[in-house]
């Protein structure tokens, strides 16, 4: 509970060959402890070691040109892939860069989720009318040659579908994720042992999504997210989330709440360990410097014989850009 302070580098490089390619790069060093509770979407995890996080490639390799209509298929592929490099539905237009996005919280965040770090490929296809579809995979033990990419490694496939205008959208994401383990700490069973992912089977997450541009200076996104975890007699968990962005004097403020999932593990039901919500305003100081306060507050009670403690998490993040 006391003051303390960390900090993230990060260096995204991109780089075209032919202008309707790029070659994506990013390298970066943390020293936030895995255990940290004061996640942003800016935060890098170790100990100040320098390293290599995304290292991908996209390419558009077809376009039809008919009139001011135009359809295109992009494809995507690396060694280190985030997995929602290349999803061509939006689901949520929000912001999600307060500590939200640490949490895996916020509107789709988990069938959504970016899964970044190892070796995978996308395709999107998107139509000019707005009507956009999708496919991703990662190979989550894919640099292992012990394991290898569809071989004793697991892996995750996403399928998306969706219709996007400038004014509102939406879709569906269906993810086959195979080892979802690190996305929760609300899982356990009824001795308040945390629930593995080794145990969980071959999970699917179905996440629906629907953002409004209300007008120029506020949007809302609202995302169901249904969980199967494929676990004993587990019910299909349903995660909800609500969150929206308004242009505010010199910034933006944003806002969010949503259900923290939780399960009874003696008789399967969803039982969630209660509400998570969050407020922060980023606005530029200066040309390239940006502050951003911000608040998340846990208001949690059980999940299945596991008392939670609440708590009320306070940051301000001041970001750098070059």
């Amino acid at each position: 509970e006391d003051l303390h302070m960390l900090y993230s580098y990060k260096i995204n490089s991109i780089t075209s060959f032919s202008g309707d390619d790029s070659l994506k790069v990013s390298i970066e060093s943390g020293n936030a402890p895995i255990t940290s509770r004061l996640r942003t979407e800016g935060i890098v995890f170790g100990s100040g070691g320098i390293e290599v996080s995304n290292l991908y490639y996209t390419n558009s390799i077809t376009e039809w040109v008919n009139g001011t209509d135009s359809d295109e298929l992009l494809i995507a592929a690396g060694p280190l892939f985030e997995m929602d490099a290349l999803v061509p539905t939006t689901t949520s237009s929000y912001s999600n860069d307060g500590m939200f996005n640490g949490f895996f919280l916020g509107p789709n965040s988990l069938s959504n989720h970016s899964k970044a770090g190892a070796p995978g490929v996308a395709l999107a296809y998107q139509n000019d009318n707005g009507f956009n579809v999708g496919v991703s995979k990662v190979w989550v033990n894919g640099a292992d040659s012990d394991k290898g990419m569809n071989g004793d490694g697991f892996d995750i496939t996403r399928l998306s579908m969706g219709y996007d205008n400038n004014d509102f959208g939406g879709g569906i994401i269906y993810t086959l994720y195979e080892d979802p383990s690190e996305l929760f700490d609300t899982v356990y069973d009824d001795a308040g042992n945390e629930i593995t992912g080794s145990i969980l089977g071959d999970p699917v997450f179905v996440g629906l999504g629907a953002f409004w541009n209300v007008n120029e200076k506020f949007d809302i996104s609202v995302g169901i997210d249904f969980l199967e975890f494929d676990y004993n007699k587990f019910d299909v968990a349903t995660v909800t989330s609500v969150a929206a962005d308004y242009d505010l004097g010199p910034g933006t403020l944003s806002a969010g709440v949503t259900d923290v999932l939780g399960f009874n593990h003696a008789t399967g039901a969803q039982d969630n360990a209660g509400y998570a919500y969050e407020l922060y305003y980023n606005f530029d100081v200066a040309d390239g410097i940006t502050v951003k306060p911000m608040i998340m507050i846990h208001e949690l009670d059980s999940s299945g014989s596991t008392n939670w403690a609440d708590e009320t998490i306070y940051g301000i993040e001041t970001t750098f850009k070059f």
